[in-house]
């Protein structure tokens, strides 16, 4: 800003109505309306100056200055927008969604090997896509991961924080296959190979891999839940978590 530029605004009364009268920087005379009532006139006069002498301009104040209206904006890198993305919609999310979500994106973002938002292209989100088929991921955890894409670049793109189209369409191919997780059933040898580690946790290892339950499931595992061999999973309200109060099994489903 021109440090010779003049931010005093002045005051006048024209049919009952006081105006304000200031220069923006390149010299032009803007005139706009306040208000009827003295008082409250010149608090919005004051706070305007205020705005002008640290160089906050309004819409209609840019309208009449073309040389910053058409200035190059700061490009919003993508690191920060995932970081503004996952602040702002964290409200509908419980804690575990959160930071099981704020997992998934910002290791997907870091997949791009691009600086700015408005890099990425289509080609970019088919061929992240094509690296985690080619790493053996399964074709529910690929929608997932597209999901979160289309999300987080949509909402890049409604909010304006940059100006993008979102690179996440219908073109976004993943294969089709006969099941959403993956069919192969883990060898023997890889079986053996884990019950055999000698590890603290070893007795939990043992049993998610001879009763194919899940790791939830066998943490919050009590002895009410067994009778003659027989094991139930059930919501447990009561049961304390990292998340608070209460823990159901996956779906909410008893099994």
């Amino acid at each position: 800003m021109d440090i010779t530029y003049d931010p005093r605004c002045s005051m006048y009364l024209k049919r009952k109505t006081y105006y304000a009268s200031y220069y923006l920087p390149n010299r032009v005379r803007i005139c706009r309306a306040l208000h009827r009532n003295k008082v409250l006139a010149k608090r919005m006069l004051h706070r305007k100056e205020k705005e002008l002498l640290e160089g906050v301009f309004d819409d209609r104040d840019v309208l009449k200055m073309p040389e910053i209206q058409f200035s190059a904006e700061s490009r919003l890198e993508l690191p920060e927008a995932a970081d503004k993305y996952l602040k702002s919609t964290s409200a509908g999310r419980k804690p575990k969604t959160q930071i099981n979500d704020v997992y998934a994106l910002k290791s997907l973002v870091g997949r791009f090997q691009k600086q700015y938002v408005d890099e990425v292209r289509l080609y970019d989100v088919q061929l992240l896509l094509n690296g985690l088929i080619d790493e053996g991921k399964s074709q529910a955890t690929l929608k997932s991961y597209r999901g979160i894409l289309k999300k987080f670049f949509g909402w890049i793109e409604e909010s304006g924080l940059a100006e993008i189209r979102s690179p996440v369409t219908k073109k976004v191919v993943i294969p089709e296959t006969t099941g959403l997780v993956r069919e192969r059933l883990p060898s023997k040898e890889e079986v053996s190979q884990l019950v055999s580690d000698s590890c603290v946790v070893q007795p939990l290892i043992r049993f998610l891999a001879f009763t194919g339950c899940r790791l939830g499931e066998a943490l919050h595992l009590e002895w009410n839940d067994i009778e003659k061999g027989l094991w139930m999973i059930r919501k447990k309200p009561e049961c304390p978590t990292a998340y608070g109060t209460g823990w159901s099994p996956k779906w909410n489903k008893r099994r």
